[in-house]
């Protein structure tokens, strides 16, 4: 089982019902992995690590980004998940999959 965390209400948006249409995004951090309940997914893209731009080349202080893309147009932000999460959202996770192992 994964976790699965409500993108909306990380990032203080509009909450509402999750949908049957909604997607989801199983994201690994360096001890868990959790999902992300998300409006809906565009594509997946792959890129090099060449093609990464440290974010501290572009903003400094932002700690919870690892670097940008630029595709097209737009930048795309990839973030660190073990850094983006807050410390209650990790205990919350940490309890859970203690939860997990304990149940036979």
């Amino acid at each position: 089982m994964i976790p699965v965390i409500n993108v909306r209400r990380k990032f203080r948006l509009l909450e509402r019902e999750i949908d049957l249409d909604d997607s989801i995004v199983i994201v690994k951090g360096s001890k868990w992995a959790v999902a992300f309940a998300v409006d809906s997914v565009k594509g997946v893209i792959e890129r090099s690590d060449e093609e990464i731009i440290s974010s501290g080349k572009i903003l400094p202080g932002m700690e919870h980004t690892e670097g940008v893309v630029i595709i097209r147009d737009d930048i795309v932000f990839l973030h660190d998940i073990d850094k983006a999460l807050s410390f209650e959202e990790k205990d919350n996770l940490n309890k859970v999959i203690e939860k997990q192992e304990t149940v036979p």
